[in-house]
Formats: structure tokens, C-alpha cells, sequence
């Protein structure tokens, strides 16, 4: 998944799901994913999805903001 945004906790549970569910009736034995582990709730469900760390990167904010890396927010972002 390149990109994927949702706006609570409950959306992105069911946007994780249908990722999943779209993968498989592709017959895909691998799905990945990008998220900034800044973003708590949403990282902790991905991991209960069962999504494991794969590529560890690091991204800078001027002035050290949080821009949208914070734990509120339920962005999947693969920056490669």
C-alpha cells in the first residue's frame, strides 16, 4: 500500500481488513505497508493485523514538528 488515510480507529480497523481481503482474491502471499511509528494506535493495529516491522527509516520535520506523525493520526505512507 503506497498510500491509505482514515479519518478514526474504527475506519482504518475496516481499511486494514479490506486491504487484506483485496490481497488475498489477488492470491498475494505478501502485503506491505508504510507508517511512521509515531502514529501509536495506528501502528499497534497493524501489528495485531499482523504486520511486522520489515525496513526501519527516519523522517525529519523542520523545527522537529510532528506534522501528521502523531498519535491521532491513521496515514499509511510508503516513502520508497
Amino acid at each position: 500500500m503506497k498510500f491509505a488515510a482514515a479519518r478514526t480507529a474504527n475506519a482504518f480497523q475496516l481499511l486494514l481488513t479490506a486491504c487484506g481481503d483485496f490481497a488475498g482474491t489477488c492470491n498475494l502471499t505478501r502485503l506491505e505497508a508504510g507508517i511512521n511509528m509515531a502514529r501509536h494506535d495506528a501502528y499497534q493495529r497493524m501489528i495485531a493485523h499482523g504486520f511486522r516491522t520489515d525496513i526501519v527509516g527516519i523522517a525529519m520535520h523542520k523545527a522537529n514538528d510532528s506534522g501528521y506523525s502523531r498519535p491521532d493520526v491513521y496515514v499509511l505512507d510508503d516513502w520508497r
